[in-house]
């Protein structure tokens, strides 16, 4: 199981730092069902200030 931070996740939806989001993507496109990532509780419910 990967864990997905936010940096990951911010870094594919805003698309602001070219490297980081093909990162991003690649590691998004790789996951599987037998490789599944995983969102903390505490990044999908992160506050923005």
């Amino acid at each position: 199981m990967i864990a997905l931070d936010t940096n990951v996740l911010v870094r594919y939806l805003v698309r602001d730092d070219v490297q980081q989001a093909e990162a991003a993507r690649a590691l998004l496109e790789s996951l599987t069902a037998e490789r599944p990532g995983y969102i903390c509780r505490e990044v999908s419910s992160s506050k923005c200030p």
